[in-house]
């Protein structure tokens, strides 16, 4: 049971430090937004549907922990 708690948790601080980065790279978008830098745009652009994936397979990750709980 402990073993499966941390894989949870191992899961849950992925997932956290997944979504900072997506706020960071939210955050960079818009500044480029803003400076009407479209090189950058498309950069943040093609790195969050990157990083939505990498978050996609961790929440199927810790959704099959949570159900072996």
């Amino acid at each position: 049971m402990d073993q499966m708690l941390t894989g949870l948790y191992e899961c849950l601080q992925a997932l956290l430090g997944l979504h900072r980065q997506l706020l960071e790279l939210v955050r960079r978008e818009r500044e480029a937004l803003v400076n009407l830098d479209s090189r950058v745009v498309e950069e943040c652009t093609l790195a969050k549907q990157e990083l939505v994936e990498f978050i996609r397979r961790e929440e199927s990750k810790r959704e099959l922990v949570t159900a072996s709980l």
